[in-house]
Parts: C-alpha cells; sequence; structure tokens
C-alpha cells in the first residue's frame, strides 16, 4: 500500500493515518503529522510519552506539523512516497528514509540515507494522558547522557538511546518548547486542541544510518520487528488489523479513545477477530476473562477502573459469542467450565437492574443497548435484546441447563409483538425502520433447531426494505432517510444512531441474506475494502455519513466493524 506525490499533499495526507498496536502500545499519525492528541510516536497504557521528532537533513526539515498560526509542511513538500504501514520516503540531494518499528513499550525510529549526511532530530516530548493536553512541563526532570536521555514526570518514565552506523551522536541539552502545536480533528471535534511539546534535547550525527530508540522505564525489551508489509491482499490487511485489537485476555473496542475492553464489543467482534481464524485459545481467555467479572448475571460493559454494569446485551452477546464458539469447536469441557456462569446470566439476567423478563419477552432500560445516547433510549422491548434472548434460551436447551422461559414460545411471542406486515418494528410499538431487526433475523434464523419458513419469509421481505432504504456501500444506516429525525451528516450524539452508517452491521446483513437464501458477493464489499487505503490506513472506522459521499468519522479503527466485515468476507468463500 504506497501513497505517492499526488496524494502527499496537506489536505489529503493529514486525513490518513497509521497505526501500529503491540500489546499495550501503539504508534499512530496522520501522514501528515501529529492530527489529534491521542497521536504519538510511543503511546502506552494511554500515555502519550514520545510524541513526535522535529527532523532535519543536511539543514532541511522533513517532518511536517501544524501550529495554531502557521503550517510547517517542508517535510511534506520533500516526501515522494509513504509506504504503510510507517515508512517514509523523502528527497533531500538523494534518498533518505524513515521507519517507525514498535515493540512492547518501546519504538524504534530509523533514518537511512543513500550517502552520509547531517541529521538533525529534536525529540518533542508530551508525557501525559492521551485524553488531555499539556501546557508546561515543570515537573518534568531530564538527565543527559553520551548516548541519550531520560525523562521523568509524576508517574511516567521515558527513557531515549541514540546509535549511529559511522560518526557517534551528538547530544545537546537545549529545553525548547514547541508552543501552540495545533490537532485540527480535535478542533473539528469540539475538544481543546492546542498544546505545547517539551524538546530536552537536539540530538546530531553525521551518518548514513541513525536509529532513535524510546522506551519505558519499566520495559527493557528493545526488540522491534519490521512492520508487515501492506502489499497484501484486503484478506490478509484486514487479518493484521484484526490482530491489533487483541491484548493480553481481552479485545480492545478501538483507536483512538476507546482502546480498553468494553464487554459488548468483545462479543460482537470475538467471532469474526478469533474464531473465524482458528484462533481459539485466545477466546477462551477473552470469555475467561469476563465471565470472572459477571455481576447479578451481568456482563459488564467497561471495565477499567470502576466496571460499569449498564449495558441490557453484553450478556447475551456473551452467550451470542459462546454459542459460535462451540458450533465451532465442540468444547464441552470449556462450556462445562462456563456453566455456571451462563447459568448466572439465565437465571438472574432477567430480573437485574436493566433488564426484566415480562411475559415472555425482555425489556430494557434507557440507553442500555448498544443504540446508547439519550436520542437513542429505547427503553421498552428491543428487538434485537430479544431476538439474543431466545437464542440464549435455545443455546442452554441445547446443552442442558435450566432456562426461565421456552424458547420457542418466546419466538411466537416475538413474531407477534414485532412483525408489521413488512419488517420488524424496532421496539414494541415503535415501527422506526432500523437496522437492528437484522441482527435479530440474523440471530435467530441461524439457530441450528429451528426449522421456520415464516420467518425465512420474514427475512427475504425485510431484506428487500433495508436494502431500499437503508443500505449503503459501507453498510447499512441506522435511520430509514424517510423518518423526520434522520440527520444524514454526523453531527454528534444527535445523528450518532439517528442515520449514521455503521460497517459493523454488515456481517449481520450478509449472514441474513445468506440464511434467506439470497445471493451474496465480495463484489458488494469492495467500497468498505477499499476504504482500508482510506482513512486509517489498514482498518476499517466506526461509522461514516449516511447521506453521500458517506464521509467516515468516528474512531479510525474500530474492532466490530473490522471483525464484522472480516466475517462477511469469509461468508463469501473463495
Amino acid at each position: 500500500m504506497m501513497l505517492g506525490r499526488s496524494e502527499l499533499v496537506y489536505d489529503t495526507a493529514s486525513e490518513k493515518e497509521y497505526l501500529i498496536v503491540n500489546g499495550h502500545s501503539y504508534s499512530s499519525s496522520s501522514i501528515a503529522g501529529n492530527t489529534r492528541k491521542y497521536h504519538g510516536l510511543l503511546v502506552k497504557n494511554g500515555y502519550v510519552l514520545l510524541s513526535s521528532t522535529d527532523d532535519f537533513v543536511d539543514g532541511k526539515r522533513i517532518s511536517c506539523s501544524r501550529y495554531k498560526n502557521a503550517l510547517v509542511d517542508e517535510g511534506l513538500k520533500r516526501m515522494y512516497s509513504y509506504i504503510h504501514p510507517a515508512r517514509f520516503l523523502y528527497w533531500v540531494s538523494g534518498v533518505v528514509g524513515k521507519e517507525i518499528r514498535l515493540g512492547k513499550g518501546s519504538v524504534k525510529v530509523v533514518y537511512r540515507a543513500n550517502s552520509q549526511k547531517n541529521f538533525r532530530i529534536i525529540p518533542l516530548l508530551a508525557m501525559r494522558s492521551t485524553h488531555s493536553v499539556r501546557k508546561d512541563f515543570e515537573d518534568v526532570s531530564v538527565k543527559v547522557f553520551d548516548d541519550g536521555f531520560t525523562a521523568r514526570s509524576s508517574n511516567l518514565n521515558l527513557s531515549v538511546k541514540v546509535r549511529s552506523s559511522v560518526n557517534r551522536p551528538r547530544i545537546e541539552r537545549v529545553d525548547y518548547i514547541y508552543y501552540n502545536v495545533f490537532y485540527k480533528k480535535e478542533c473539528e471535534r469540539g475538544y481543546e486542541c492546542c498544546e505545547n511539546l517539551y524538546a530536552p534535547v537536539k540530538i546530531e550525527a553525521d551518518t548514513d544510518r541513525l536509529e532513535l530508540v524510546a522506551y519505558t522505564e519499566t520495559e527493557r525489551s528493545l526488540e522491534h520487528s519490521a512492520p508487515k508489509s501492506y502489499f497484501l491482499s484486503p484478506e490478509k490487511i484486514l487479518e493484521y488489523a484484526c490482530d491489533c485489537f487483541i491484548a493480553d485476555n481481552w479485545i480492545v473496542a478501538g483507536y483512538h479513545w476507546f482502546a480498553e475492553p468494553w464487554g459488548r464489543d468483545a462479543f460482537v467482534s470475538l467471532p469474526g477477530l478469533l474464531l473465524e481464524r482458528g484462533l481459539f485459545g485466545k477466546a477462551r481467555s477473552v470469555f475467561l476473562y469476563f465471565a470472572r467479572k459477571i455481576k447479578d448475571g451481568l456482563i459488564p460493559n467497561r471495565v477499567f477502573e470502576e466496571p460499569t454494569y449498564n449495558s441490557s446485551d453484553s450478556s447475551l452477546w456473551f452467550v451470542y459469542a459462546l454459542d459460535r464458539y462451540m458450533r465451532k469447536t465442540k468444547d464441552f469441557e470449556f462450556l462445562y467450565r462456563l456453566k455456571v456462569y451462563v447459568e448466572s446470566i439465565l437465571e438472574e439476567y432477567p430480573y437485574s437492574d436493566v433488564a426484566r423478563l415480562k411475559g415472555r419477552l425482555i425489556s430494557v432500560k434507557p440507553q442500555t443497548t448498544w443504540m446508547d445516547t439519550r436520542f437513542t433510549p429505547r427503553e421498552g422491548f428491543p428487538v434485537e435484546i430479544n431476538a439474543l434472548w431466545i437464542n440464549a434460551l435455545a443455546f442452554a436447551e441445547r446443552y442442558r441447563v435450566d432456562t426461565p422461559a421456552d424458547w420457542r414460545e418466546a419466538l411466537k411471542e416475538f413474531k407477534k409483538t414485532f412483525w408489521n406486515g413488512k419488517y420488524l418494528d424496532d421496539l414494541k410499538g415503535d415501527n422506526s425502520l432500523r437496522p437492528n431487526q437484522v441482527i435479530a433475523l440474523a440471530v435467530l434464523t441461524s439457530i441450528p433447531e429451528l426449522e421456520d419458513q415464516e420467518l425465512i419469509e420474514m427475512a427475504k421481505k425485510v431484506c428487500s426494505v433495508v436494502k431500499e432504504e437503508l443500505l449503503t456501500p459501507y453498510g447499512l444506516r441506522t435511520l430509514s432517510p424517510s423518518h423526520p429525525e434522520y440527520s444524514g451528516k454526523y453531527t454528534g450524539d444527535p445523528s450518532y444512531h439517528n442515520g449514521c452508517v455503521w460497517p459493523w452491521l454488515t456481517g449481520f446483513y450478509f449472514e441474513l441474506r445468506k440464511n434467506a437464501e439470497l445471493k451474496i458477493s465480495k463484489s458488494e464489499l469492495l467500497p468498505l475494502l477499499s476504504h482500508l487505503y482510506d482513512a486509517g490506513i489498514g482498518f476499517i472506522s466506526e461509522i461514516f455519513d449516511g447521506d453521500p459521499p458517506h464521509k467516515p468519522d468516528g474512531c479510525i479503527a474500530q474492532a466490530w466493524s473490522v471483525a464484522e466485515v472480516y466475517r462477511a468476507l469469509k461468508m463469501c468463500g473463495e
């Protein structure tokens, strides 16, 4: 995957972002320098340590940055190619290359030239949380050594070492402040978008190869593998993207600001990220990680700091993913280990703080489904919640777990409650045309014991209506354009689930069509696969505008977007 001169202008290059992940660390920026407070050469455990470097070769700047009142883009003008991920090629009286390699808690920046040149590198420190910006550095202490320096601020530590292939680097203490660095993406999102960066030293060397290695003092492993080449098929690119969301025993929800485990996101994503790729051991670790956090039958939605048990669907997605795991593995020994947790969900979830079993169907509190803003409260009986509940009951019966209700009777009530003759209502009593019915029918028509031609006919009608009103090149809109509350452009929470396209719904749309014996084709995924070369290069964004040209927005790399598009691709076969 390569960008050439025509794309290396600021307005274009600043919209394309790279992301490399290794465990709890990442390195990310736009091709035109940092445009977000979340960007940085080394970001670990939610802290931007090394923000960027200001680079000169033979006195000519090859870096690029934007300030409150100035755009410094000489480096972009000297760049003639970008090879993803994270290889930059410049022309300064010959070829000059810069490559970024990420370790676990460390980053190596490699500079190469076709002949000996004078390199001047100025490391710029942020030493702060990814969610904040910084203005002063009075608390930062620095020690300079012959081959590098260390910096400490509060509980953050950073060490930097420099190596040269020819002459020994010269390291000079300078204590520069780069004022009013401007992050245009934060400005667009309505957040504080200016900060200062701290340059404790200036590094110079006359050489043809220079390496700068930055690492946390608690992380001494300096192994840095070269980034995987992206001259690959879309399927291989998606597989590499899948790997970037796997950390320890959990799944990262998204980058940059959802870089933590979320219960709902984990179990929507798990079939695509792990099961489709045969990573069953990792899947078991994720199940156990969340199972041990169950409280009153609820899987936590957010886990870090104080777990939040405010999701009416996380527990049902847990059972859904476990069902898919069992279909792939027939791993009865593991199911036996999890049986007590499944029993807890079936016994306690229907009488929890967020959900109630009323008759044969589930009623939920507002803002507890995946459409969780105050503009889509969905209080009452949501269609996909009840389909997931029926699926959980069927799963329990299949594996001889006691259930509080009969799934076949619940299914009869489901059809009577939600079917309006053309499609499924989104809520009991609310016939808004939304894509949650696609999730519901995809789940129900996948129940192995189910032989229900009436449901299949419903699915075919739903697919027709959805194709007409919700389908876009990048997935399904969250609300029909004919609805008075439809918003075709992303404007924050009011539009988030009232028109924005969510590509993760693609997997369920393809599954429903396949179950309804309707044709699916890889060609339908081409716009989303082309998007791999777009916003977050190699990844799929969280959302798109509902109206053409369907501008991407939200997180540049969302776990369930990648997972479900990958699952849809696998459904299409060879």
